[in-house]
């Protein structure tokens, strides 16, 4: 998997909090029905949980270096600037929830 640790510095699995804002994974090494019922308290938490065996238990993941936010915020890019991560999150001047999308260009 290629993901963002919401936990900075952490190097132990089980205090890792994987964004869902960006993550890439093949499918086919989660289980069918993993992402069902939740298993946190939050999205990231539920997340992380049900990658925890098929991915990151075995060491199947690389970090995206430099995308995680510099406070305890789980916002992939949060409070960086453009030329400073490869992964930006923002939302443009006009509601958030504009037309119920994230309007963000990957």
């Amino acid at each position: 998997g290629l993901l963002i640790n919401c936990s900075l510095n952490s190097t132990k699995t089980s205090e890792f909090k994987i964004h869902t804002d960006f993550f890439a994974f093949k499918p086919e090494v989660l289980p069918s029905d993993v992402f069902l019922n939740p298993t946190g308290r939050d999205a990231e938490d539920s997340f992380t949980n049900d990658i925890h065996e098929a991915i990151l238990n075995k060491g199947n993941q690389r970090w995206i270096p430099g995308a995680a936010s510099p406070d305890t915020a789980c916002r992939a890019g949060r409070k960086r600037k453009f030329n400073e991560t490869p992964i930006s999150h923002f939302h443009p001047s006009g509601g958030l929830m504009r037309h119920f999308t994230c309007p963000i260009p990957f």
